[in-house]
């Protein structure tokens, strides 16, 4: 434990330094205009739950978030998100050509502004955000793309921060689908169930990166759905077979 928290502030160090240096080669989220597509944002998860169909019906009719391998179904639809965001660096480290390959086919790319270490980021000109690397015991929403993300534990966590920040008032989760077939619990031991389909596609596995940890996760969602009257937005589920029921269902969550 104690190596480990030496060894984060290490790196910590190392990359704010390494951030100060480069990051005038990124641009930050706050300068990307998205007021010309309306009030509602898709964000789209790699549940197994996700189906070429919804992809199909919401492509050039709605601004949509998705992130990490939601590349994997890229052959089967001509659907791509408006934006194409990465918060794991382990994930990253261990594909970062297929990342880097696939996030150019989005309209527009965002990675957290630690991720401008690595040379190949410094080359792509995409979009940066401020994240906090580490999952925080009390969560807030920021106000502004000059401060921190809050890291929630999940990456639908960042992408809902960011839907809202870039105006949009109405987010609807697709793909969604609160599955853990391999997880950290509370009392961080590995827990695992063969029987859980996590991912739309079989291929993809959690191993060599971050394990979910998804006690964290229900906390932050919880969060989010406590806030939405005071800042002013809904968040909706529209994934057809989620286990999560924390957001409400509308009655056209089928499509």
């Amino acid at each position: 434990m104690i190596k480990n928290t030496i060894y984060n502030c290490i790196t910590d160090i190392k990359d704010y330094f390494i951030v100060k240096k480069y990051k005038h080669l990124l641009k930050n989220l706050k300068k990307f205009n998205a007021g010309e597509f309306g009030n509602i944002c898709y964000i789209i998860g790699c549940g197994p739950s996700l189906r070429v169909e919804d992809l199909d019906s919401i492509k050039n009719k709605y601004f949509s978030i998705s992130s990490h391998r939601i590349y994997k179904i890229y052959g089967k639809t001509e659907w791509r998100p408006n934006l194409y965001i990465h918060q794991d660096e382990a994930l990253y480290r261990q594909a970062k050509e297929i990342v880097l390959l696939n996030s150019k086919l989005s309209q527009y790319c965002a990675f957290p502004e630690f991720y401008v270490k690595y040379d190949e980021i410094r080359d792509h000109h995409c979009y940066y955000f401020k994240l906090k690397k580490n999952p925080q015991k009390k969560l807030k929403l920021t106000n502004s793309f000059e401060d921190y993300i809050c890291n929630g534990s999940t990456i639908t966590y960042t992408s809902i921060e960011i839907a809202r920040l870039l105006g949009f008032n109405e987010i609807r989760l697709l793909g969604i689908d609160n599955t853990f077939k391999v997880y950290l619990n509370e009392k961080n031991q590995i827990v695992e169930n063969n029987s859980i389909i996590e991912y739309y596609d079989e291929t993809i596995n959690n191993k060599n990166i971050n394990l979910p940890r998804p006690h964290l996760v229900k906390k932050s969602y919880e969060f989010l759905k406590s806030q939405s009257l005071i800042y002013n937005y809904r968040i909706f589920n529209y994934s057809k077979t989620s286990k999560l029921d924390i957001f409400e269902r509308p009655d056209d969550y089928l499509l």
